[in-house]
């Protein structure tokens, strides 16, 4: 599955090696190379392909926001062998605003001023990065940045119409740099979205709304757009509300369909997966598949169900139940 190149940007913004950037929501990498695209077609879906495009439409769904363990890139612990427990959104929304915060409490904060800061927190041997901070849009340049022993960056991040910190808080973020990853092809990234965090005394909620960002690997390719992702979490219990609703277009998929969230998906404290939720995947002609999780990691099989509309009728024509692990999750 695709899910380590296409949440390689996401995941090292989580780790919180880096705060907050600059680039263009374009068609090329940040080496000024065209990049591939996905087909668009709308996929065919049959009995067969159905837990496949089930499983690669649920790890967008929940890898841009939350802590499913195959949407989570190495990059996002320092052991690639751990399971993630980060929230990928959540973590990139607050570690950007606390940077910029940090940066404007600093007593030689000057608008429009670029500083120049070390990748290792030394010298120059690993790179650099610079940040220009405008107060209200903040560029970030990263130069053959070596943010861990084993990982690469070029390229860059912007973040623009900046409001409120990093609890309560609006911008927009576009983003166009490439990660090498010592064992693994280098994953390109290209596109921007708008942000929102909002804190209540329990609760922390995410959103991330765009038009498109895209995920490439040489010639793979996965691009979701008009998506709107919405994540949050009890700050008591830990418990998380995820809720999806995207275009994907993959050469995994060989074309594109459409993700509805029907019901959220919830995820208890420490569970890799969801225990409920309920979700409708649109391919070609009038082919639906309705999803609905049955249990998380610590049920036992099946944990999700899959109901299959052949002719859109709204009549089950087909169903079948599945581990996390038969969805290649």
């Amino acid at each position: 599955m695709f899910s380590y190149l296409r949440m390689t940007g996401m995941a090292v913004l989580a780790a919180g090696l880096i705060g907050c950037g600059g680039g263009d929501s374009n068609s090329s990498s940040s080496s000024g190379l065209a990049l591939p695209t996905a087909p668009t077609a709308p996929v065919t879906i049959t009995e067969t392909s159905a837990p496949m495009v089930a499983g690669v439409a649920v790890n967008s769904a929940m890898g841009m926001v939350a802590n499913s363990r195959a949407a989570m890139s190495p990059l996002a612990v320092e052991t690639p062998t751990a399971t993630p427990q980060t929230q990928v959104l959540s973590r990139l929304t607050t570690t950007v605003m606390k940077k910029i915060v940090e940066i404007r409490n600093a007593p030689l904060s000057v608008a429009g001023v670029v500083d120049t800061f070390f990748c290792n927190g030394v010298d120059a041997t690993q790179g650099t990065y610079t940040i220009e901070d405008n107060f209200t849009s903040v560029l970030t340049t990263f130069n053959n940045c070596q943010l861990l022993p084993d990982v690469t960056i070029n390229g860059s991040i912007s973040i623009t119409n900046i409001m409120g910190d990093a609890s309560t808080g609006s911008s927009t973020v576009n983003i166009n740099f490439t990660i090498a990853v010592m064992g693994f092809p280098a994953v390109s990234t290209v596109g921007g979205f708008n942000y929102t965090i909002t804190t209540i005394p329990t609760t922390q909620t995410v959103t991330m709304t765009g038009s498109n960002i895209t995920f490439v690997n040489g010639m793979q390719v996965q691009a979701i757009s008009n998506f709107a992702f919405s994540y949050s979490i009890d700050l008591t219990t830990l418990a998380t509300t995820t809720s999806a609703d995207f275009t994907l277009a993959s050469t995994e998929l060989g074309g594109s369909i459409v993700f509805d969230t029907l019901v959220d998906f919830q995820t208890g404290a420490g569970k890799i997966y969801p225990h409920a939720g309920e979700a409708r995947i649109t391919g070609a002609g009038t082919t639906i598949l309705h999803i609905t999780v049955l249990g998380d990691e610590s049920s036992p099989s099946p944990h999700v169900r899959i109901d299959i509309d052949a002719d859109g009728d709204s009549v089950i024509d087909t169903t079948n139940s599945y581990s996390w692990t038969e969805l290649g999750l």
